[in-house]
């Protein structure tokens, strides 16, 4: 009886190292693409790629006829950081911002404070 009882206890051993190996190996997220995105009191708070970036959010209605429904209609994007944070960066990083929130947001229209918005203006 006691055999039995070590042998479950090595093998739930080896399940419990083997999930410890495989987590220590698992991909890891290069720190350089998170997006994290929180929403507070009318606000949207963004940090993609260490960067901060602040929005507005206005809401309205949105669909036709007995489809309308309330949605975030537009969000003012303003960045927090200095602008020498954000060198090097391309116009797909900034499109990568924008992809995410309409992931979020389908019906809204992001609108970018200068110096950001004379890169669309191109």
């Amino acid at each position: 009886m006691n055999g039995i009882l070590i042998f479950f206890i090595f093998i739930a051993l080896g399940c419990v190292g083997y999930a410890l190996f495989r987590y220590a190996r698992r991909p890891v997220e290069e720190s350089g693409t998170d997006f994290r995105l929180r929403e507070e009191n009318g606000q949207v708070r963004i940090e993609y790629r260490g960067d901060p970036f602040t929005g507005d959010v206005a809401v309205g209605l949105a669909g036709d006829g007995p489809e309308k429904k309330f949605a975030v209609r537009t969000i003012r994007l303003k960045l927090e950081a200095p602008l020498t944070s954000v060198t090097g960066w391309t116009k797909s990083d900034w499109y990568e911002i924008e992809r995410r929130l309409y992931e979020r947001y389908p019906e809204a229209e992001i609108i970018w404070s200068e110096p950001v918005a004379a890169l669309f203006d191109e």
